[in-house]
């Protein structure tokens, strides 16, 4: 039995996950080099540096010459002076995508960030879970709520119930749903070539490079999900559930809402693509919430969330909203899933 308060879920990447912080790597803070990605612990480095090579130092900075700089700090650094606070192996084709941005940095072979915490931390943000769910929620409720008009704000009607007073911000039965921030270790980080392939016809966009989760079969790190009877018993929420159902009952119907959402969206998109070369990318995805919708009693579910996961594609759609053109793959592979997997 699942009851509500705090439930805890182990989490598993079902494929390639960006969840970026809106930046690229900077020459002071990043490095490839002999294999592998290095996070530099910027003080120190900067600090070892005026020590070691002071005048030289002082003197490419003093230059502005951006190429010099990335020139000098990639050339100056050494692994074995551990000035760095994690690392993890990347791909030879990457490392040398790499060099070819600090030999021409106008080559816009940059690398975006993972999201990470003040420590320096990789980590799922629980907004990040949180919004995708909110999302399904959301999607069922307007296939059960008729609304004469979809407004600006139309997410608190649906939320408030048909004919009734319209929610605030206030009293949004999503404060009542909480999840934690999932930090996770540097091992499962990974630099990947991510690009915006054509539904239509077999053609890429530019490629970007960003890091990223690793595929896993095991979990790599865990959260908690709390959930509170405020949330169940609130007005607008009732609509998913049937009569006289038990919180239990309720928390199942949640989580098969949601598996439902994103099984019916990939169905959708799947209509939509024709380009031959991607036509099957979604199927183990679709396997993995068909097995998981069939059983009445799973108390697991699948997000999709980060990069690949925005609002044309796979949020709420209102009537004007339209497929986007491209979706986002890594070798082929659709990017962005996650599996929560229930634990005691």
């Amino acid at each position: 039995m699942i009851r509500e308060g705090n439930i805890k879920y182990k989490v598993i990447p079902l494929s390639y996950i960006h969840i970026g912080k809106g930046s690229t790597y900077d020459p002071f803070s990043f490095v490839i080099k002999n294999g592998y990605a290095y996070n530099i612990n910027q003080s120190a480095y900067i600090e070892y540096l005026k020590k070691t090579a002071n005048t030289e130092f002082n003197k490419v900075l003093e230059s502005e010459d951006y190429k010099s700089i990335l020139r000098y700090l990639y050339d100056c650094f050494d692994p074995d002076n551990h000035l760095y606070l994690s690392c993890y192996p990347v791909k030879p084709d990457i490392e040398f995508k790499f060099l070819e941005h600090i030999k021409n940095p106008d080559n816009q072979n940059q690398i975006w960030a993972f999201a990470k915490n003040a420590l320096g931390v990789p980590y799922i943000p629980g907004s990040s879970v949180k919004g995708a769910i909110r999302s399904a929620i959301i999607a069922a409720l307007q296939s059960k709520i008729r609304l004469t008009d979809l407004k600006r704000d139309f997410e608190f009607e649906l939320l408030a119930g048909e004919n009734d007073k319209k929610v605030t911000v206030s009293s949004d039965p999503f404060k009542y749903l909480k999840i934690c921030d999932a930090p996770f270790s540097d091992d499962y980080l990974d630099i990947e070539c991510i690009e915006q392939t054509y539904i239509d016809e077999n053609k890429s966009s530019v490629p970007i490079y960003q890091e990223t989760i690793k595929p896993s079969e095991l979990p790599i790190t865990k959260t908690t999900l709390t959930l509170s009877d405020n949330f169940l018993k609130h007005k607008g929420i009732q609509y998913l559930f049937s009569t006289q159902m038990e919180n239990n009952d309720k928390i199942l119907s949640i989580i098969k809402t949601i598996n439902w959402f994103y099984n019916y969206k990939i169905d959708e998109l799947n209509k939509k693509i024709t380009n031959p070369e991607i036509k099957e990318v979604y199927n183990p995805i679709i396997l993995e919430l068909k097995k998981l919708i069939s059983n009445n009693q799973s108390r697991d579910f699948i997000l999709h969330i980060g990069k690949g996961a925005g609002t044309s594609l796979l949020q709420t759609q209102t009537p004007s909203s339209e497929f986007p053109k491209t979706i986002n793959l890594v070798d082929k592979k659709p990017i962005g899933w996650l599996k929560f997997e229930f634990y005691k």
